[in-house]
């Protein structure tokens, strides 16, 4: 609508012209918009309503020329649209044809392209340069043979060359400098070598002559050292002298496979000129070009000591111009140093490594400083470039020569690392310009691998880094922290310097840094990486430290992958916690993800999650003997996603069991799962249960009495997993367990200890009230109870001993580390103490405990009793240890041993086992 705001807007709010300090509570609204004048009057409306509006898009007419019969074939449809569709029909249709190519090469050949070079004839530059694409796409791709395409295809590309339109012919001379590898040499003789000459003269436009630059360069390749030198060193020679700079820059590039084709000989006498010489251009492109091309030549040169004081003469004259070379130099010192370091003098390779000194400290606030009151580079501050618009490229060097620090660390050895580049490190790795640290951060790993057992000398630049505040800088340190942290801990248990332990609180801080910030793929990446700390920490360092954090984004954080991402490092740190008390109390942890009652929907979907984890982490015997139960007890779930995402686990739960000793577990699966089919409602959830039925029937339960020859690789990647924390468990028992005491967490943190109990109750048991404490005693199952058996594998699993059981009084006697290992403690127990024909029982530390043997003193051990203020309920929501309950277990583990001598064990023992197994 025209509406006329000066007419209808009278007063201040129109009148009054701008000016510095007016405010609009200055303008006189009430007068400048009463209820009168703001009102549209009945011209203006009925002139808005006389307005059409306005038609977008194509006529009838004209969507009836885009229409084609659906009835056409790919090949019928192509050719129509190339000769009566329009300009956007033909591009589509021709970037087509190399499928068409594939898929009916003759119809493609014989009907397609006439058409197609009769269209090309007078078509529009867009069709040409599509064309050339679809050409160069059927040559790279090998769709037809060579004959065919030197025949059918190549007269088209030979044919537009030519054009006057030069985005035309650029088009036409790129696909054919593409095709030349894939041409026979006597189609190039033939076809392409008289272009090169033509091409090449000084009458042609720049575009002409760098087309046969690389003809010169593709070309040489495929000929004898001779012909190249006859036919083609004369022409490179020629545009290497070429007035444009743009030309010798590109007859520059293609020096390299010249010199390839020629070999090290001819290479050395003709090449190496014409290099140099475009190396000392008036030109910064070419002598970059020149420069670059010169590292490349280097191999294939017989005397490359002659280049050393032709490379210091570039350098001094780097240091003293002021364009845009020095960064390249920078760039390429740390590979021209390492490449001829073998025919280098010592005083050459102190030449160069204070140049690179110098250059790493050019113009920065740290090198000044340093240079003040260094010896050797006093006049460093003369080199600075001056002009603020300079400061760019200054830093550009610098993270040029932060790039090539692992080259030079090459070039002198490691001994002399800190004599030399020690300062030049710190330099750069606390430069001002966060692309030099970000660079010094991606290439650390190269530097501590090189370092070997000193890099814990640059631990401080690395924890220093750890701090920084750039997420550049933290990116290029989380890409490569396993390396790093790896090279600390092998150089730590080496020297015996406590190296990853003083990086972990830096490591700590950058995740908090990164949790705060709002890029949660850095974060993911970073709690990711914490996994690869498992095995290298030791257990408590593990279970205070790490696992906290852990369980806080598992429990708090809202981002799937952030979770997921701490999920797996978590399931990662279990495995390498050694103490069965914090094993436990991760696990209930991670099961408390499952209750229905405590956690909101997607907490238990993403406990669905960690179990796909633990399957893949541990052996099957420690996921049945702690996640089964409570996995399938989401089945009665009354959210429809969680008991949809259960139904995709299923056929791997079964996968996990084995017969006989799984049956209580199997008939545990097929009851869940008839229920699921006999209440679902939800469609969703009744589709995904049914295919997970036809899973779960393709699948089939290994057997225990089968022979190792049918094992599957699965099978044997379980046993190690399951050896490993057997290993686990033993090394658990040498070390003396925890000796009676808890480990407290610091106050607040969600790894709080828990009693065992927790972690063992299943989602539709009770847990004990805090008041009442809970028995200790155990019920025994019967030895050929299939549940038992499984009880036994999980018992056997955890400590990684079998108990010794009598079948006459069906009693447990409890093996302490001093009777599995001996008097010394070096001797391991016999193997009839694990004989398999001993009753399986699964015991449960702290909470649950076996019918312990009577003494001959007559006193049994006292059950340690659970204090009213140490529930696990208790526990969780005030973080408190459990200090009374600890310290009653204690008292009674270490009665329980003064009564207990190895001897009187041990024949108490095998006392037991005689009797078994005559009964047996």
């Amino acid at each position: 609508v025209r509406f006329n705001w000066n007419r209808r807007c009278h007063g201040a709010a129109v009148n009054t012209p701008y000016r510095p300090g007016f405010r609009v509570a200055d303008m006189d609204w009430e007068r400048g918009f009463s209820s009168e004048s703001a009102m549209i009057g009945e011209k203006e409306m009925e002139e808005f309503r006389s307005e059409k509006s306005v038609t977008v898009g194509k006529s009838p007419e004209e969507i009836e020329k885009l229409v084609v019969d659906e009835s056409l074939s790919e090949v019928e449809r192509t050719c129509l649209l190339i000769s009566t569709g329009q300009d956007v029909q033909r591009v589509c249709v021709i970037s087509h044809i190399p499928d068409l190519f594939r898929s009916d090469f003759t119809a493609c050949h014989s009907q397609v392209l006439p058409k197609l070079e009769c269209l090309l004839r007078s078509a529009s530059a867009e069709v040409h340069v599509a064309a050339s694409e679809a050409f160069a796409t059927v040559i790279q791709k090998q769709l037809v043979e060579e004959y065919v395409f030197s025949s059918s295809l190549l007269p088209t590309v030979l044919t537009f060359i030519h054009d006057k339109d030069s985005t035309i012919a650029s088009a036409w001379q790129e696909t054919l400098v593409i095709s030349l590898p894939y041409l026979s040499k006597d189609v190039i003789r033939k076809e392409v070598l008289c272009l090169v000459v033509t091409k090449g003269l000084l009458s042609q436009s720049v575009s002409s002559k760098k087309t046969s630059c690389k003809i010169v360069g593709r070309v040489s390749t495929k000929f004898e050292p001779f012909w190249v030198k006859r036919e083609l060193l004369p022409l490179a020679t020629t545009l290497c002298q070429d007035i444009d700079q743009d030309v010798r820059a590109c007859m520059c590039c293609e020096l390299y496979p010249l010199a390839e084709a020629l070999g090290k000989d001819l290479a050395s006498s003709l090449i190496l000129p014409e290099v140099l010489e475009l190396a000392n251009d008036e030109e910064c492109v070419v002598r970059t070009v020149a420069v670059e091309t010169l590292a490349e030549v280097v191999p294939l040169l017989t005397h490359p000591e002659d280049l050393v004081p032709l490379l210091q003469k570039l350098y001094m004259e780097a240091l003293q111009r002021e364009d845009s070379f020095l960064p390249v130099m920078s760039k390429l010192l740390g590979k021209l140093c390492y490449l001829l370091k073998d025919v280098m003098s010592d005083e050459e390779k102190l030449w160069f490594l204070t140049c690179y000194q110098k250059m790493c400290l050019l113009s920065s606030q740290k090198g000044r400083c340093a240079s003040a009151g260094g010896s050797g580079l006093r006049a460093l501050s003369t080199l600075s470039l001056g002009p603020p618009h300079e400061a760019k490229m200054e830093s550009e060097c610098r993270r040029m020569c932060a790039y090539n620090f692992p080259a030079m660390l090459l070039f002198i050895g490691q001994e002399a690392f800190d004599e030399q580049l020690s300062t030049s490190f710190a330099s750069l790795a606390s430069d001002c310009d966060p692309l030099v640290r970000k660079t010094v951060a991606s290439c650390f790993h190269e530097v501590v691998k090189l370092l070997d057992k000193s890099c814990l000398k640059v631990s401080s630049h690395y924890q220093n880094l750890l701090k920084d505040n750039s997420s550049e800088v933290l990116i290029g340190l989380i890409d490569h922290l396993p390396q790093v942290v790896e090279a600390f801990a092998n150089a730590s248990s080496d020297t015996k310097q406590p190296g990853l332990l003083e990086l972990l609180p830096s490591i700590m801080a950058c995740e908090q840094r990164t949790s705060a910030m709002t890029q949660w793929r850095l974060h993911a990446q970073l709690l990711s990486c914490l996994s690869y700390l498992a095995p290298l920490l030791p257990s408590d360092t593990l279970y205070s430290k790490i696992v906290p954090v852990l369980l806080k984004h598992v429990n708090r954080n809202c981002v799937l992958p952030v979770r997921l991402a701490s999920g797996r490092s978590l399931c990662v740190c279990l495995r390498y916690l050694r103490k069965t008390e914090q094993r436990e109390d991760v696990c209930g942890h991670i099961i408390d993800l499952a209750h229905v009652h405590n956690s909101p929907s997607r907490n238990r979907i993403f406990f669905i999650e960690m179990c796909h984890f633990l399957l893949d982490i541990f052996s099957r015997n420690f996921f049945k003997e702690h996640f089964y139960e409570p996995l399938l007890s989401l089945a009665q779930d009354p959210i429809v996603n969680v008991r949809l995402k259960l139904c995709g686990v299923l056929p791997q739960l079964k996968a996990t069991l084995k017969l006989p000793g799984d049956r209580t577990l199997l008939q545990l699966l097929e009851q869940t799962v008839r229920r699921l089919i006999s209440q679902e409602k939800d469609p969703d959830t009744v589709h995904a249960i049914r295919n997970a039925v036809l899973e779960l029937d393709r699948t089939e339960v290994a057997m225990e009495m089968l022979s190792r020859r049918t094992f599957m690789e699965a099978d044997f990647t379980d046993q190690r997993k399951e050896e490993e924390e057997r290993q686990l468990a033993l090394q658990e028992e040498r070390e003396g367990g925890n000796g009676g005491k808890r480990i407290v967490p610091p106050k607040g943190s969600p790894c709080t200890t828990r009693s065992l109990k927790r972690a063992s109750v299943g989602l539709g048991k009770k847990a004990p009230s805090p008041g009442v404490p809970h028995k200790t005693s155990l019920q025994l199952s019967s030895p050929s109870s299939p549940a038992s058996s499984h009880k036994h594998s999980a018992a056997k699993l955890r400590t990684g001993i079998a108990p010794v059981v009598s079948s006459r009084k069906n009693v447990t006697l409890p093996l302490t580390p001093v009777s599995i290992l001996g008097e010394k403690g070096g001797e391991r127990a016999s193997p009839e103490s694990n004989s398999p024909e001993q009753s399986p029982v699964r015991s449960h530390a702290k909470t649950q405990s076996a019918k312990p043997v009577r003494h001959k003193s007559g006193h049994l051990p006292t059950a340690p009793k659970q204090s009213p203020g140490c529930s696990p309920l208790n526990q969780v929501s005030s973080g408190a240890s459990c200090k009374p309950h600890a310290s009653r277990l204690a008292a009674s583990r270490s009665k329980e041993q003064v009564n207990h001598s190895p001897a009187q064990v041990r024949v108490q023992a095998m006392r037991i086992h005689k009797t078994s197994s005559k009964r047996t």
